[in-house]
């Protein structure tokens, strides 16, 4: 039994990107969320002595956000150059196929 196996650049290059959508967003929501949980507006809201832990965690919070961010950019970029590369090779492939399987020419 012959199974078949095909990589869909279209689609794969439609993942990377909304790879890089999320991140997009993710940035945006990281923004706001930093400037929502600035270390004066959390003091307000719990007071000075608690706020510092609150401060800390919404800074782990913020960086760790970053770090996703990073990723899913990276992700959808190695997604799209995967799609480049299949594409290529599939019309590599497809140009030597033609080669060898073309009647010759008289």
């Amino acid at each position: 039994m012959s199974e078949e196996f095909r990589i869909n650049h279209t689609e794969v290059a439609k993942l990377g990107k909304s790879f890089g959508t999320y991140a997009y967003d993710l940035e945006r929501y990281a923004s706001a969320f930093e400037e929502a949980a600035a270390a004066d507006a959390i003091r307000d809201g719990v007071g000075a002595e608690a706020g510092d832990g609150y401060t800390e965690l919404a800074e782990r919070m913020v960086a760790t956000l970053g770090h996703l961010n990073r990723r899913l950019d990276a992700i959808g970029g190695a997604l799209g150059t995967a799609a480049e590369s299949a594409e290529a090779s599939d019309e590599a492939l497809a140009r030597e196929w033609g080669r060898h399987i073309s009647p010759p020419l008289s």
